[in-house]
């Protein structure tokens, strides 16, 4: 199955980003990606974000 789409930026960044400014991270990828996107992290972790209320209370 494949993930949704996300920033092809190096896992590095990615994580400066998600520790740093994560907000605005998280908005700049909801506006780029849709409400469903994917982000890489070091050691392997990948990480399928949501930001539509609807489909988070389908999660839980």
């Amino acid at each position: 199955m494949a993930l949704p789409p996300g920033p092809r930026l190096p896992v590095a960044v990615q994580t400066l980003l998600f520790g740093l400014r994560t907000i605005e991270f998280f908005e700049s990828c909801e506006r780029r990606y849709g409400d469903v996107f994917t982000l890489r992290l070091p050691a392997g972790r990948t990480l399928v974000m949501f930001s539509d209320p609807a489909a988070i209370r389908d999660i839980f």
